[in-house]
């Protein structure tokens, strides 16, 4: 527990443990630097920041980004506003939101290598194939949502579609079919 965490540090040493996520942090902000689709939020300057890197893939949705990388790889990421609604509206993300990346003195540089390869094979413009819904026909209540208004037809993002599918009998259509 919280003892166990304390002892860690204070026998590793704070200095060991933060040069440690400085050069995981600089090896994979000078891997994102070669992938022309990333777009990194934030200080590329590993000095005097966290061992966190925040970053989008063209316009593809932070919430596939993670998805992907969560289901195929096993690589844990968090999508989204990450609480900060305004600095999302600053930096033009509100919508897209942004893929965070959190190192710990556990990880290692062959597991930024790996990622950076992965993140090289998305292209900047995917979508995972996405189901059509004819909300009108579909008659689901969104009752843990009330503000939400269905009209016409709802594109779902595939993390979403596993459940309306099962519920709908639905068939699969890909992006191409829209």
């Amino acid at each position: 527990g919280m003892r166990g965490g304390a002892e860690f540090v204070l026998e590793t040493g704070t200095e060991k443990i933060a040069a440690h996520l400085r050069t995981l942090r600089q090896e994979f902000i000078k891997g994102l630097k070669s992938i022309p689709s990333v777009k990194i939020a934030g200080s590329t300057n590993c000095e005097k920041t966290s061992a966190i890197v925040s970053l989008n893939i063209g316009a593809v949705p932070s919430s596939e980004i993670s998805l992907l990388l969560d289901e195929e790889y096993g690589i844990a990421t968090r999508p989204g506003a990450h609480c900060a609604p305004r600095l999302h509206e600053a930096l033009g993300t509100k919508e897209q939101g942004l893929v965070r990346f959190s190192f710990s003195f556990f990880n290692t540089l062959d597991e930024i290598a790996k990622t950076l390869e992965i993140l090289e094979t998305v292209p900047k413009d995917f979508h995972n194939t996405q189901f059509r819904l004819d909300a009108k026909a579909l008659n689901v209540s969104f009752s843990h949502s009330p503000n939400v208004q269905l009209t016409g037809n709802l594109w779902l993002p595939s993390f979403a579609t596993a459940f309306y599918a099962n519920i709908a009998g639905l068939t699969r259509k890909s992006a191409s079919e829209k």
